[in-house]
């Protein structure tokens, strides 16, 4: 099949991906050569780091060590709980059943350095909390998936979780929590991709659209839609891709990595800091944040810097 003879959807993502080559090129050439880093090496841009990056750039700079938090916790034991694929039809069981279910099966079998370990090896309140925190992120999932299930559900990712710039150690990763329409043929792609988010605001549509970019790029097909499911006020925001709402997705993606590249190249001073009350927890560089210090010394209802929404 000839470039001009190709369905629209796989031309769309050829154009996208020039476009990020453009975009992150100035980033990539200071990333190494090469197509096969070990784990450490690459720079990656994901969903969570562009939420840092607009949130704090200062914080998104900062490599910090890997631990298990309870919402990646809640992902992982919920997609252990179910199959990849949700036919058409098929009942859902409760979240409860599901998530007692996979941290049985957790508790015994052995996964040196994943989450099975982390599980077995924590506190028994611990385990409480990741079970809890699993369930209620499962039900929120189920509540945006009508019962039984319409159409083919894929959960997760698909084997396309990442695009890769040319001949460098730079990533752009996908973390869909379900597609509807999972099955693009030669002709069509109406894939409807679904992310869960907390709290609806501005970040609500830049998260949208960075999953758009991820998703088209790696997958080498730009989906239909885009939906974002406000899992605190059960709100549900559906985007159609195009040329412009792809643009927002790579405006995000620029700004994530040049915070990123930014730590790499211990050149964190240069960027903003921006204290507020979730944004700076854990963060190594606290102790020694000016911004930070001033916003803690402000009386609580004057402080603002509270949560970027």
């Amino acid at each position: 099949m000839t470039a001009p003879d190709r369905p629209p959807h796989y031309l769309a993502a050829d154009r996208l991906r020039e476009r990020l080559i453009d975009a992150l090129e100035p980033i990539a050439v200071q990333t190494p050569e090469g197509t096969a880093p070990k784990f450490g090496e690459a720079l990656y841009v994901t969903h969570f780091l562009v939420n840092q990056a607009f949130d704090c750039p200062a914080r998104a700079s900062i490599e910090e060590p890997f631990s298990w938090r309870p919402a990646l916790a809640a992902r992982t034991i919920t997609f252990a709980a179910l199959p990849t694929t949700l036919p058409a039809g098929q009942p859902l069981d409760p979240p409860e059943v599901l998530v007692r279910e996979a941290l049985r099966e957790a508790m015994a079998d052995p996964d040196p350095f994943g989450f099975n370990d982390e599980f077995q090896n924590a506190p028994k309140a611990v385990r409480a909390h990741y079970a809890l925190v699993a369930t209620a992120f499962m039900a929120r999932l189920f509540n945006a998936i009508p019962d039984p299930v319409p159409v083919d559900l894929q959960l997760g990712p698909s084997r396309h979780k990442e695009w890769t710039f040319p001949d460098r150690y730079l990533r752009v990763r996908t973390r869909p929590d379900f597609t509807t329409n999972a099955r693009f043929g030669k002709d069509t792609d109406q894939r409807c991709v679904w992310i869960m988010a907390g709290a609806r605001g501005p970040h609500t549509r830049r998260a949208a659209a960075f999953e758009a970019v991820a998703t088209t790029a790696a997958s080498g097909s730009q989906p239909d839609r885009v939906a974002v499911v406000s899992t605190s006020a059960g709100l549900i925001d559906s985007y159609t891709i195009d040329d412009d709402f792809l643009q927002e997705g790579i405006d995000a993606a620029v700004v994530a990595a040049t915070a990123a590249i930014a730590g790499w190249n211990d050149a964190i001073d240069t960027l903003e800091r921006r204290p507020g009350l979730f944004t700076c927890q854990g963060c190594v560089e606290q102790p020694l944040c000016a911004p930070y210090a001033e916003w803690e010394a402000t009386p609580l209802l004057t402080r603002g810097g509270l949560p970027r929404l």
